[in-house]
């Protein structure tokens, strides 16, 4: 379908969900953070694993953690696409059984955090030292 046949209602629905308009446009991909609230079931996170890798989208981070109520999770997933077709994962993320709530949290106000484990082996005369390597960066974050 080229320009000329789209109606003005349809030129502004596929520019505000990031749609190509014209061939040499593109679309606009760009990332998405995805919170969800599921039920702590065996086998929900590798509900929504599989709705995304039946898509084709690459996972760039999962993190998931028990909720304040210990029989619900809270999962944090961020992944790239156009607002269409995150707007139609959001869509699939809400029908499946064990999922409560959906949000994308991409254009809401929130905090990200990358964190770093590391196992380093001293003895007590190098443990100061490293102590105070470690002091200099908690401050930082």
């Amino acid at each position: 379908m080229s320009n000329e046949t789209l109606t003005p209602q349809q030129l502004f629905r596929k520019q505000a969900a990031g749609e190509a308009i014209s061939p040499e446009q593109g679309e606009s991909v760009h990332r998405h953070v995805i919170t969800l609230l599921i039920e702590n079931t065996l086998g929900a996170l590798n509900r929504v694993a599989n709705l995304f890798s039946q898509r084709g989208f690459n996972l760039e981070s999962v993190s998931v953690g028990e909720a304040k109520d210990l029989s619900k999770s809270r999962m944090t997933i961020v992944t790239t696409g156009n607002d269409r077709i995150i707007g139609q994962v959001l869509k699939q993320l809400n029908s499946l059984v064990d999922t409560l709530v959906v949000e994308d949290v991409t254009n809401v106000e929130h905090v990200e955090r990358e964190l770093c484990l590391v196992k380093v082996r001293c003895d007590a005369s190098e443990r100061a030292a490293l102590i105070a390597v470690w002091t200099s960066f908690a401050r930082t974050s």
